[in-house]
């Protein structure tokens, strides 16, 4: 995601596909109001081989049933999970434990985790003491399912395959998991924009 690495800054990136070579990345795009990122790899001669490209939804606002893939706590094969989805809200509407209003969001839950009481009022805060949420209107998609650290920025899918968006977390005070939501449309556009360049 383009925000929530605070003061660190990425100076170099690389991904290890499935054949087990890992490759040098770069920041193409970023989309900082919509805490998204596209990064391009240089695969070269091995494109063919290990770039297999995903379908997207034209709405990834639906609601049914999905699954999460990710490798959560450190798993070294993913694994995929059920997932209720709920659709797209902004941000600072997406549902709390109990029901409280914009100015009691992110509030602490016991273990850390998405879930659980709530000491209403106090802001979940990250270890530099800011609040942990902004509360901006941006869309998010809500989905109930298995999530643990490690998931996030692994896909979301419809029932059909189809990618919906990327994981963010089960964020502290939202009694739901939260993803970033990409349409076939957006996608579209970002690899329309990256023709273009050399």
């Amino acid at each position: 995601m383009a925000n929530g690495v605070g003061k660190d800054k990425v100076t170099a990136l690389e991904a290890r596909l499935s054949n087990g070579k890992a490759y040098p990345g770069k920041t193409v795009i970023s989309d900082k109001p919509n805490d998204r990122a596209v990064v391009a790899l240089n695969t070269g001669a091995d494109t063919d081989k290990v770039c297999t490209p995903a379908q997207f939804a034209a709405d990834p606002g639906e609601t049914g049933k999905g699954l999460v893939v990710g490798f959560p706590k450190d798993a070294t094969y993913p694994y995929a999970s059920p997932a209720d989805l709920h659709g797209i809200k902004p941000l600072n509407q997406a549902p709390r434990p109990d029901g409280g209003d914009e100015a009691e969001a992110g509030a602490e839950t016991e273990g850390g985790s998405g879930r659980g009481k709530r000491h209403k009022g106090e802001p979940s805060r990250g270890k530099d003491g800011q609040p942990a949420v902004e509360l901006s209107d941006r869309p998010v998609g809500t989905i109930v399912s298995n999530i643990h650290e490690g998931n996030s920025g692994g896909p979301v899918y419809n029932k059909r395959g189809e990618v919906l968006g990327l994981v963010e977390s089960g964020i502290p005070g939202f009694d739901r998991e939260l993803f970033n939501p990409l349409s076939k449309q957006q996608v579209n556009e970002w690899l329309a924009k990256l023709g273009g360049q050399k």
